[in-house]
């Protein structure tokens, strides 16, 4: 059998459409991910023809399914065809399954129809498909997709300790059924509503169980999120030793591999916490380093807000050892920097620690490498061992401007305006 796809150039070679059709969907779903939502829904429209040309009703169902999902969320996003269009596909797919006794493709379906429910802000109607659907995967005792549908639900919810009830009924279930990326990710949904819910030592707890199980699966990305928002939860519960020993950690993490958010983000808790602890010189060596990196990527608001975090907490450094005029110039970066983010833009950035988007990159070609983290300090504020010298800051107006905009990924794609 002969399939003919754009993907290979108009080139005619032998293939298992069923296996094209998957394979084309899985990659619109890559792409989805990606935030390129016309190429995603061009590969599910590419697999639909496919299977429908080779008879395949079980694989054409599925692909329509997803795209049905794939169209209504990026028609939220404005970058795809209308939610209508998303909702036809979908009872396609629904009679197709029906009409052939397909009783796993009828509970997907229905499970889609409620996560479009909720892209159209109908609530209500979605959060009961969703329900009928994980009572249909139970029927079936498809666990996975009773725990899958679990957490959707609970995202459903928003926040609330319904949440919470669910996904610990949906982490029982990977639990089960041994599932390790299913249960980190699980751990990872619920700590962050923990978090959201301003219960920061269970939400610490869970991020700790996710961490261990992000190591254990070899996900160092995924390991230094954890790392991140267990930065964020101490800070709030001002555990000043985990925040040291934490941090300290995800600095070297990020050195190894390039990582200047995530090396900036540690190294501004380090340099907070130090001003915290009336410790300002390792504060002082740790706030220039995390500058210096932010400012390899000067058109981020990400990374120009945590900048002005930076020089407020620089500011009590320099106040703490007498030294006005410099505190005074910090300050005045500070409100600098926050006047040329805007109101919205500044909480924006406040927003972002904890946001999971970091990347690989490129960035020891086209920035200074993260900053070792300074020594440790003892609770009397002496440094428990002599530390490294930081970098210093680049010069307002100097190069590190003119850094190519391939860091810009480190730390979002929101743009400042330059005044």
């Amino acid at each position: 059998m002969y399939a003919e796809t754009t993907l290979l150039a108009g080139t005619k070679i032998f293939l298992d459409p069923h296996a094209l059709g998957q394979v084309l969907s899985e990659l619109g779903v890559l792409f989805s991910k990606a935030g390129q939502g016309e190429r995603a829904i061009d590969c599910l429209q590419q697999a639909e023809k496919i299977c429908f040309a080779s008879d395949d009703v079980a694989g054409l169902a599925s692909h329509q399914c997803t795209l049905a999902h794939l169209m209504a969320k990026h028609a939220a996003a404005a970058t795809g065809p209308d939610s209508q269009k998303a909702l036809e596909k979908l009872r396609l797919s629904l009679d197709s399954c029906k009409k052939h006794g397909n009783n796993a493709g009828v509970a997907e379906a229905t499970l889609v129809h409620g996560q479009i429910a909720c892209l159209q802000n109908n609530s209500a109607v979605g959060m009961q498909k969703i329900k009928l659907a994980i009572d249909m995967f139970r029927d079936s005792q498809d666990l996975r997709k009773v725990a899958q549908s679990l957490c959707l639900l609970a995202k459903s919810s928003g926040v609330s300790p319904m949440g919470v009830v669910q996904l610990q009924d949906a982490l029982e279930i990977y639990r089960q059924i041994l599932d390790r990326l299913g249960e980190s990710e699980a751990l990872q949904q619920l700590a962050e509503l923990q978090g959201l819910l301003a219960n920061s030592s269970a939400a610490c707890k869970n991020w700790l169980d996710c961490l261990a199980v992000k190591r254990t699966i070899g996900d160092i990305k995924g390991a230094k999120t954890c790392l991140a928002a267990l930065l964020v939860e101490y800070d709030k519960l001002n555990d000043t030793a985990r925040l040291i020993e934490n941090a300290s950690e995800l600095n070297e993490m990020a050195r190894q591999s390039d990582d200047v958010d995530k090396a900036s983000h540690a190294l501004f808790y380090l340099g907070k916490t130090h001003a915290r602890n009336n410790s300002p010189a390792a504060g002082v060596e740790a706030l220039t380093a995390a500058i210096q990196l932010c400012e390899s990527a000067p058109n981020s608001s990400k990374a120009v807000g945590r900048s002005a975090d930076c020089h407020e907490y620089l500011a009590q450094c320099f106040m703490q050892t007498g030294r006005q005029a410099e505190a005074m110039k910090a300050t005045q970066e500070s409100e600098r920097l926050r006047a040329r983010l805007g109101p919205a833009a500044a909480a924006a950035a406040a927003a972002a620690p904890t946001a999971p988007e970091m990347a690989p990159s490129n960035a020891g070609a086209n920035a200074p490498p993260p900053a070792r983290a300074p020594a440790a300090t003892a609770s009397n504020g002496a440094p428990a061992a002599k530390p490294a010298a930081a970098p210093a800051p680049a010069p307002s107006g100097s190069s590190s401007a003119k850094k190519s905009s391939s860091i810009f990924s480190m730390f979002g794609s929101k743009k400042t305006n330059q005044g």
